[in-house]
């Protein structure tokens, strides 16, 4: 649930990961799952934070949002938790490490996948509901197959594939087959001739894509029904659960562009985000952070060694549901990272290099009032990654003796330790 969106995932309010999902945010789950579902304030998706996921040294562990009461889950693995926090594939790094399911309520390793080994196809994908593991093999002539396992380990279902691009919900899974296919399990999979392909679930589970026919097209292919349906002219920006988010050239502003919101479930659903003015030396991107926010990013290209780089200079957040805007950094310009929480209050803003990697220092911002306090005044010392919870109240860091959580409900916040002895790692997931 790709990543072209590599910077754009490695602080997402709607992820809150500091990491670079294999899956990425294309196959993320519905916004209610993502922060355990219900209302708060009248925002969607906007709950409290429960869960914090993280590494420390080679091993991963599971807190409370707050980062209290901590324990090991993973050992010598990355704990890639489901949409709910209620499961957790941990994945090693090495070929000599079990591939294990983890069940958060009962503490307790589910299944061990045997047939999966690290250094040989490629990473393994949990589904959004947790209960299905996909990962590629070999069959006797060493096709390339996907298989599916259930949380017992037993094998579903294997299809021929060159690769596992992601799942849209437990039974239906987008696979590459020399040109993206839809699959559910139980039936052939559907090619789809399109590009830019992008995974929407649970309800509708399926795939949306571009086509150009003669000008660029956004479509939609419903799992369930076998149908496919034209839904707007313009280029694929992002999806979130059921939402659409395409960017269009603005017909009443020659030369601007916008972004048109789109819900799947609801044909009449349309709202419109007046995106940046682009400079010459500039991209534009529109990403989703939960089923009604948008962020838009202008970036500039970056020397990163010997590769071209984009990396944010400008972002603005958009809130459809409430027709509000911020800007939301303060660098002047300079490279950084933003996520904002659910609720569009906070957003924290990181500095990054020119590869876009944190350099270690950034503040969090109050949108509503423009009150902005650095992290430095809050934790000692460099960190390598920082995340902020979809509810805004928490922010995780890594630092080189262990990771911290600063409570910003707290006056004045506090930073707890979660668990030391140990080098923080890049990976820092809310739940």
């Amino acid at each position: 649930m790709r990543r072209t969106g590599l910077l754009a995932c490695l602080v997402l309010a709607g992820c809150a990961t500091a990491e670079s999902d294999d899956e990425g945010g294309r196959f993320r789950g519905p916004p209610d799952a993502l922060v355990g579902g219900g209302l708060d304030g009248g925002i969607p998706g906007a709950t409290a934070s429960r869960l914090l996921f993280y590494q420390l040294g080679a091993d991963s562990y599971l807190a409370s949002a707050a980062g209290t009461d901590a324990r090991k889950i993973c050992e010598n693995a990355v704990a890639y938790p489901d949409a709910s926090g209620q499961r957790a594939l941990c994945r090693p790094e090495t070929s000599d490490q079990p591939l294990r399911l983890y069940d958060v309520s009962n503490d307790l390793h589910l299944v061990e996948f045997s047939d999966w080994r690290a250094s040989n196809l490629g990473p393994p994908l949990l589904s959004p509901e947790g209960t299905r593991v996909a990962f590629k093999g070999e069959d006797d002539d060493f096709h390339t197959l996907v298989r599916v396992f259930d949380e017992n380990g037993v094998l579903v279902d294997e299809v021929q594939a060159f690769e596992l691009l992601g799942f849209a919900r437990d039974d239906v899974l987008v696979v590459d087959m020399n040109q993206p296919a839809l699959w559910k399990i139980g039936s052939d999979p559907v090619v789809i001739g399109g590009s830019n392909p992008m995974a929407t679930g649970p309800d509708p589970a399926g795939l949306v894509f571009e086509r150009f026919s003669p000008s660029e097209k956004v479509y939609f292919h419903d799992a369930d029904t076998g149908r496919a349906r034209e839904l707007a002219d313009g280029i694929l920006a992002d999806v979130y659960g059921d939402r659409v988010l395409v960017l269009q050239n603005d017909p009443n502003e020659p030369g601007l562009k916008r972004g048109l919101l789109l819900d799947l479930k609801d044909s009449a659903f349309e709202k419109y985000i007046a995106a940046p003015r682009v400079p010459f030396d500039r991209t534009l991107k529109l990403r989703l952070t939960g089923p009604s926010t948008v962020i838009a990013e202008l970036s500039s290209f970056s020397t990163c060694g010997v590769a071209a780089v984009e990396v944010p200079t400008r972002t603005t957040w958009f809130d459809t549901a409430r027709d509000e805007v911020f800007e939301v950094d303060d660098t002047g310009g300079q490279a950084h990272l933003a996520s904002i929480d659910q609720r569009g209050e906070r957003a924290l803003v990181l500095d990054v290099d020119a590869c876009g990697n944190p350099l270690g220092s950034g503040r969090i911002k109050n949108l509503r009032t423009g009150e902005v306090v650095r992290l430095a005044e809050l934790i000692e010392g460099a960190f390598s990654a920082a995340a902020l919870s979809p509810d805004g109240r928490f922010v995780a860091v890594s630092q080189a003796d262990g990771v911290r959580v600063i409570d910003l409900a707290s006056m004045p916040p506090i930073a707890r330790p979660a668990s030391s002895g140990a080098p923080g790692g890049t990976s820092l997931v809310f739940r």
